[in-house]
């Protein structure tokens, strides 16, 4: 009903005050109209024979009703982050450009990206509806007072640490499951042993970490969690007295789980090439050559059909959600290069508040990739004789706008899971909500700290280099880098905060 509702309030809204944003005939079949050129990400698992009739059925809609036409430029979200700084910087097109786990602040310093304050105000009517009502999707993307980027808004609230596995491989390894409890290292250890020993050609558990840029332990043991504050982990965490702020990498609890990877990996329960292959763990859970998977305990983050067996969750962290259930991770942004601004953020616009938008992005097209069960619930299937592996459209990164308004792919009885998953997150940082940091005066330093993680990580969190040998290389890049210049600056800033409070 809540969709429903949305959907009709928010689609009123957005026709009323869309029509005459950007100039245009109006035809639908959008000739001579401006073009909106917007990045679409995808990953190993994207499925794109359906993108084009996705692109022709959203531009029926903007042509007919906003005055443009949009055209998707796909690129590999892994490689996004190098790719995107080589584009601006040759002045390639591209009107609307998602952040996806990349740090705002070089592109804002670089001066890659437009301001978005007065084009918020004067064409997105629906974004500041939903500032009005609370949900910000603003936070940390304003510099120096500046707006630079919109977050995107989740599905649902909450998220916690988890490995998706098989059922039956936690039968036949005498495991009972509890969806609620939360297992310690400890359990997961002496379950990848029996499973080990049941299946000695597989790894038990699919830690894969080509081309990470960003630690994993939050997917695999995130209890107690971390606060990054605002911003990544990468520029300090919060220690227990909620005031000081530590290097994350500097932790022992960051060290110990480094010691538990390489113990794994020494075991032949990690794959001996976690840190380069280029196939996907999902692909390697449906092969049978890993056994289980890392990631958010989400309800449905792996659903039986993506998989081909019946999957379940075992959580290994609490279930918290942060300020105002917007992705920080996730910005979308217009940069400098951009030929239709205006147009751009109209159609901003409509990902966060018109669900048509919203489901063609996600799921395709009724009838050819999905039908719907539930009107009310919004609870959708794959047509008949078809599934995740056969349809033309397979959209799996949720980066698109509000995911709240998302239909639901599954059944009744998984709806009412992630209702009561959601129901039972407790708030992380929520006392933080309002800071923001400004890392402009670090973003050399910021540059060259991830340059160090993107040579560190793959191969210290797959466990496949001696921890005792590596790990002080590491933390000695990291200084080198910078990385106490840019946790000083936050905690500079946190203190300022504090203060005012």
């Amino acid at each position: 009903m809540f969709r429903k509702i949305m959907l009709a309030v928010l689609c009123a809204v957005l026709t009323v005050s869309t029509a005459s944003c950007v100039p245009g005939d109006g035809g639908a079949e959008g000739k001579d109209l401006p073009t909106v050129v917007m990045t679409f990400q995808t990953m190993g698992t994207s499925r794109l024979d359906g993108l084009p009739r996705v692109e022709k059925a959203i531009n029926e809609i903007t042509a007919r009703e906003a005055g443009f036409r949009v055209s998707f430029r796909t690129v590999d979200a892994v490689r996004a982050a190098s790719e995107y700084p080589v584009w601006l910087s040759q002045g390639e097109r591209v009107d609307l450009m998602v952040l996806n786990y990349v740090d705002i602040t070089g592109y804002v310093t670089s001066g890659s990206l437009t301001p978005l304050d007065d084009l918020l105000t004067e064409y997105a009517p629906g974004i500041l509806k939903l500032q009005e009502n609370g949900t910000d999707v603003t936070g940390g993307a304003a510099l120096d007072g500046v707006l630079y980027g919109l977050n995107a808004i989740q599905e649902f609230h909450g998220s916690g640490s988890g490995l998706w596995i098989p059922e039956r491989y936690l039968r036949q390894a005498e495991i009972n499951f509890d969806s609620e409890r939360i297992y310690t290292m400890e359990e997961l250890d002496a379950l990848f042993a029996k499973l080990k020993a049941l299946y000695p050609n597989a790894c038990p558990f699919g830690q894969i970490t080509a081309g990470r840029s960003f630690s994993s332990l939050g997917y695999i043991w995130s209890n107690p969690p971390f606060q990054a504050v605002s911003d990544s982990v990468n520029s300090g965490v919060l220690s227990e007295d909620g005031r000081t702020l530590v290097d994350f990498f500097e932790t022992e609890r960051y060290r110990t789980f480094l010691e538990w990877m390489h113990s794994w990996y020494e075991a032949g329960y990690i794959r001996p090439d976690a840190a380069y292959t280029g196939t996907e763990a999902t692909e390697l859970l449906k092969s049978g050559a890993v056994l289980s998977v890392p990631l958010s305990s989400t309800p449905g983050m792996f659903t039986d059909d993506a998989v081909g067996e019946k999957v379940v969750c075992l959580r290994t962290g609490p279930v918290g959600y942060g300020p105002n259930n917007s992705r920080t991770d996730i910005r979308w942004v217009i940069p400098n290069t951009a030929q239709e601004p205006e147009a751009a953020m109209t159609f901003l616009n409509m990902m966060y508040t018109d669900a048509r938008i919203v489901n063609l992005l996600a799921w395709g097209t009724e009838g050819e990739n999905y039908v719907i069960q539930n009107d009310e619930t919004g609870i959708i299937a794959y047509p008949e004789g078809k599934d995740r592996n056969n349809v033309d459209y397979v959209n799996p990164l949720g980066l698109y706008g509000n995911q709240s308004l998302r239909y639901y792919m599954g059944s009744d009885e998984l709806w009412r899971e992630q209702e009561a998953y959601s129901a039972g997150a407790v708030p992380v940082g929520m006392e933080y909500a309002a800071f923001s940091f400004d890392s402009t005066s670090v973003t050399v330093e910021r540059e060259l700290v991830q340059q160090v993680l993107n040579r560190y990580l793959p191969v210290l969190e797959s466990g496949c280099v001696d921890t005792d040998a590596v790990y002080p290389e590491f933390i000695s890049a990291l200084k080198e880098a910078g990385i106490d210049t840019v946790i000083a600056e936050k905690q500079r800033q946190l203190d300022a905060f504090l203060a005012e409070q």
